[in-house]
């Protein structure tokens, strides 16, 4: 546990922070310094908060829910705490006698097919067009009508464009050498994947006519129960004083070198006897139980902080806590000292504006 920091002991540090920088004063018997204290506090107030709620469960098939807690009354069921408040967590109970199977109005859990209402096959086109020519080259003399349009045929005509075709007899109009080979003239070929039949098997049941039922995934049967949920999360609620924080360099010495009071809390836990009072009136209103909490973590890292103005440094203030190997000082600049610097840096800033429009 950190020991308590007394107005004494952080003069001293002070006293022994000035004289490293060549000063000397003696705070105590002059009485030149204004001291206020700006102790630190991090708190961190994690509770697990329960909700409980039931829903009506449907699941396909059978379902084993002998692994499950039963309970009879959800809200008056005993769950025991969370070993750990800061992780979430959910639980999953069934309710006594509420289990239930039922058989499905499906055949055994199957149902007609929806892509071929059980006729197991689907219509087909008896014949495709022709994927050697094109509609009007399937026949140079016809067409594919059997009305001769041409009275001749023209000689090496091409199908597409690329390669030559051996023509044949046109079975429409009769005209010899000017019908596609694959087609004879006609533009169509019959379906390869009905062999001209008009209808397939369907793609959906194979063929069967039937399918799996959907409501029941083909078991036939259903289970029905009334589930129980028991969830806890995690409400965190931080705790931070002073809220204007200590310079950059006072919280990174505090950090690395204070003698921090630590402890960890749990319910029914009072808080530590070294606690600053100021800071025990700040976490002492945050530990009332809250509603649906059943479990608490409570984090709490303190140190005694003081800064110290004195009158014969007007550019510095120092900063004093105790440290692992006794009570610790850290200057930092003065609010007037910052002043001054900003200042210097406006005016050099407007003395280099000056200067380029002259050199213009």
């Amino acid at each position: 546990m950190a020991r308590r920091m007394t107005e004494d002991e952080a003069l001293r540090a002070v006293e022994r922070e000035i004289a490293e920088r060549g000063g000397s004063v003696d705070l105590r018997a002059e009485g030149t310094y204004r001291l206020t204290w700006h102790s630190l506090l991090h708190c961190l107030v994690v509770r697990s908060v329960e909700t409980r709620r039931e829903v009506e469960r449907e699941e396909k098939g059978g379902k084993d829910l002998s692994d499950r807690p039963r309970y009879e009354e959800l809200y008056d069921h005993p769950v025991p705490p969370p070993a750990d408040p800061r992780r979430s967590q959910r639980l999953e109970l069934v309710r006594e006698g509420s289990v239930r199977e039922e058989e499905c109005a499906c055949d055994g859990g199957r149902e007609p097919c929806r892509r071929c209402d059980g006729r197991e096959r689907i219509p087909c086109e008896e014949s495709v067009a022709c994927p050697d020519c094109r509609h009007t080259l399937c026949c140079l003399v016809c067409e594919g009508t059997g009305r001769r349009r041409r009275a001749r045929v023209p000689e090496d005509r091409e199908a597409d464009g690329d390669r030559p075709v051996k023509r044949v007899a046109c079975e429409k109009c009769r005209a010899p050498r000017a019908a596609c080979p694959h087609c004879r003239g006609g533009g169509r070929t019959t379906c390869a994947l009905c062999g001209g039949k008009g209808s397939v098997p369907c793609p959906k049941c194979g063929g069967e006519g039937t399918a799996e039922h959907g409501d029941c995934g083909g078991a036939g049967v259903r289970t029905f129960w009334t589930e129980g949920i028991v969830e806890r999360r995690p409400h965190r609620d931080p705790v931070r004083l002073p809220e204007r924080r200590p310079p950059l360099p006072v919280r990174r010495r505090a950090a690395a070198r204070g003698d921090w009071l630590d402890a960890v809390l749990g319910p029914g836990d009072r808080l530590p006897g070294g606690l600053d009072p100021v800071h025990r009136a700040a976490v002492e209103p945050r530990l009332a139980v809250r509603k649906g909490e059943v479990a608490r973590r409570v984090e709490i890292r303190s140190l005694p902080l003081a800064r110290i103005a004195v009158d014969n440094v007007p550019d510095r203030v120092f900063y004093a806590f105790p440290g692992r190997s006794g009570t610790e000082a850290v200057a930092v600049p003065s609010r007037r000292r910052m002043a001054g610097i900003a200042a210097a840096a406006v005016c050099a800033t407007t003395l280099c504006a000056v200067l380029l429009v002259l050199l213009r």
